[in-house]
């Protein structure tokens, strides 16, 4: 089937532009959404008072302890995954429970706060044990 509207070397020439093109443009669109990914992060931490920073840590803390001790006594089962959603659900509980609801419903401040627990708790093994 011809194209009436161009010819075959203009779609020729185009098709080559465009496979050069489009993996720059591609690049470029990943890097400012992660740059905007960003700064929606920090606005964010920049709206979150210093009291409930210190809630969603502690929160995150004794729920990494918690997944891990349970998932070790086979209460859940001892996957990451699984692990990870337990103490997802704790961390909310526990934010509903002093009244935090509109962070209890941020799962992006939550799993982060859990990934620095997990990450802290790791480091300090690595430090105890050498």
């Amino acid at each position: 089937m011809e194209n009436i509207f161009l010819s075959t070397e203009v779609q020729d020439f185009l098709s080559i532009v465009l496979v050069a093109v489009l993996p720059v443009l591609a690049s470029v669109l990943a890097a400012g959404l992660v740059s905007a990914l960003e700064s929606v992060r920090r606005s964010l931490r920049l709206h979150l008072r210093v009291e409930q920073i210190d809630a969603l840590e502690r929160a995150a803390k004794f729920a990494v302890s918690s997944a891990e001790q349970s998932g070790l006594a086979g209460l859940i089962s001892n996957l990451a995954e699984e692990k990870k959603k337990f103490a997802v659900a704790l961390v909310q509980t526990r934010l509903q429970s002093i009244g935090l609801d509109k962070l209890a419903e941020n799962l992006e401040m939550i799993s982060a706060a859990i990934e620095a627990a997990v990450a802290k708790e790791v480091q300090e093994r690595i430090d105890f044990f050498g």
